[in-house]
């Protein structure tokens, strides 16, 4: 380890680079991803081990003029359909609020706007829950699956399966 400065001024420790690309090569090798997901009505939330993941869940339908797309505020292609979601999409006339959308396929779409880049390729186990039992296994039926999107340029095709989705 050694230590740094990070953007805040504050000392860290650092792996060495020549750690830090081995974890990279390991991670990209790696044809199962673990994660979590928690579709909500209002805020799209998913942790791995890249990190977590928070995005407000409204979202702009085929936006047009200028949009900010970026980790937080996601472009998403399925087909000719494109979803921008996130704060900045939420402060649009345009916006849609998935409130009265059904949970299951708000969830499935909630989750494109999760995905990374680094899921290309891989297998997705998602752990996830919902208070409502019944609700809970339509939207592990919603989830499972393949899929392919692009989000903010960069083309996902990956599989998800769902693991622990049950009633709380």
């Amino acid at each position: 380890m050694q230590t740094i400065a990070n953007p805040f001024g504050e000392l860290t420790d650092m792996p060495p680079v020549k750690e830090t690309q081995q974890l990279e090569r390991k991670a990209k090798a790696a044809k199962t991803v673990l994660g979590s997901y928690d579709p909500s009505h209002s805020w799209l939330k998913s942790c791995d081990a890249m990190g977590v993941q928070t995005i407000q869940a409204g979202y702009v339908q085929n936006p047009t003029g200028r949009y900010k797309k970026d980790a937080e505020n996601p472009l998403v292609i399925k087909g000719s359909s494109r979803r921008w979601y996130g704060e900045q999409a939420c402060t649009r006339k345009d916006h849609v609020s998935p409130l009265y959308e059904r949970k299951e396929s708000a969830a499935r779409d909630g989750l494109k706007a999760l995905f990374r880049p680094e899921y290309d390729g891989k297998d997705l186990i998602v752990i996830s829950t919902h208070h409502q039992e019944d609700t809970a296994q339509q939207i592990s039926q919603s989830l499972t699956g393949q899929y392919d999107v692009t989000r903010n340029g960069d083309r996902i095709r990956c599989s998800v399966r769902v693991r622990g989705m049950m009633g709380h």
